[in-house]
């Protein structure tokens, strides 16, 4: 305990306070603050405990207004509905048009509509879009390879239409357009290239003026026994340009206007002609070459009636004579030559014993046939 005077702390059993003298009194030891607290405590339990006043009868009680707070509650929860609701309406909005998006379709339209405005790039990558999603679609390729061409993009234009004719070689379109983009390109040498792997018939027109036909020989090579005269011929409206010797006749070759005599000309037995046609263009054909040899055969044995004998009488000698030859004879046994006597009419079987010696010269080849030799006796009666 302590002094309620001086505060002075007391000992049990004390009266009065050692330090001022004062009289003790019992005061319980206690703080106030939780004195206070444990008031209110209290009277809060009296009002829950309380009963309400009974209300006399005809005198109802007003019913009191839905606290703020109820209220708020429930305008929270209103609003929190409708924009759930409106979340959802967006949602399947948005989902009904991103499933839109994602068809060829929508793509292809909206590339024309950039096409319509000149906007060529974006039309393009709406069509490669398109694409993946109908990666086969020609007319797709067909309209990029377009817009490639437009923009001047040769390369990638020439790469659509390649794509296109190696997935359908019979894409007459598609092989328009790349003749006429390697045309435009002076790509004379490629058109020739892609024009000789086509095999449909339905094509094969469009590379007319690219496609020179070589030309033909008159004489197919071999071996022959007289000389060849070879006459050349070629398409209509083209020119043919050839050798003897077996060069390019692309850049060596003269221009042909007459048959070629291979007699005329300076090799002794063989010969090489190569030929080309060039058309209205200025494209060649294919180069042709052709080897012949000649093996000139001299003239057979001539044929002489009689073939020798005796006689008593008057006896004439016929000799046959090929055609191209002509004959040559002696009595006396000498060889005959160009300066012997010439056949010309039957002859006589002079007097006497003698050998008839005759030869055929063929008068185009000039060879010499071996020579016959006959005895022949006339002693008359």
């Amino acid at each position: 305990m302590k002094c309620v005077k001086c505060g002075a702390t007391l000992k049990d059993n004390t009266i009065f306070c050692e330090n001022c003298g004062q009289e003790v009194q019992i005061v319980p030891d206690y703080n106030v603050f939780e004195d206070e607290y444990l008031k209110a405590l209290l009277e809060e339990d009296d009002l829950k405990n309380k009963k309400p006043a009974e209300v006399p009868p005809g005198e109802e009680e007003e019913p009191k207004p839905e606290p703020q707070k109820k209220k708020n509650k429930k305008l929270v929860i209103c609003v929190i509905s409708i924009v759930v609701l409106l979340l959802l309406i967006v949602g399947i909005t948005v989902g009904m048009i991103l499933q839109k998006r994602n068809t060829a379709d929508y793509q292809i339209a909206k590339a024309k509509e950039a096409l319509s405005s000149k906007e060529y790039q974006v039309a393009l990558e709406y069509y490669e879009k398109a694409l993946e999603f109908e990666p086969d679609n020609k007319e797709l390729l067909h309209a990029m390879a377009d817009i490639y061409r437009q923009q001047g993009d040769f390369d990638s234009a020439y790469v659509s239409y390649m794509d296109l004719i190696n997935k359908d070689s019979g894409d007459y379109k598609a092989y328009e357009a790349l003749i006429s983009i390697l045309a435009e390109n002076n790509k004379t040498e490629e058109i020739i290239a892609l024009g000789k792997e086509v095999t449909d018939p339905s094509i094969l027109p469009l590379f007319e003026e690219y496609m020179v036909v070589p030309p033909t020989f008159s004489v197919d090579e071999g071996t022959y026994e007289e000389y060849q005269i070879i006459s050349l011929s070629a398409a209509k409206g083209c020119e043919i340009y050839y050798t003897t010797d077996g060069s390019d006749p692309v850049k060596k070759g003269k221009l042909y206007t007459s048959s070629i005599d291979l007699e005329e000309l300076e090799e002794a037995d063989s010969y090489v002609i190569s030929a080309v046609c060039k058309n209205q263009k200025g494209i060649y054909s294919d180069s042709v070459t052709k080897k012949y040899k000649i093996d000139l055969q001299a003239p057979d044995m001539p044929e002489v009636s009689p073939d020798g004998g005796s006689f008593t009488t008057a006896t004439t000698v016929t000799i046959t004579i090929p055609e191209g030859c002509v004959a040559y004879y002696t009595w006396d046994g000498t060889e005959p030559s160009i300066n012997s006597e010439q056949y010309s009419a039957m002859i006589e079987v002079p007097e006497g014993d003698h050998i008839l010696s005759v030869v055929l010269m063929d008068q185009k080849t000039e060879l010499f046939s071996n020579v016959y030799r006959g005895h022949f006796s006339y002693y008359p009666d």
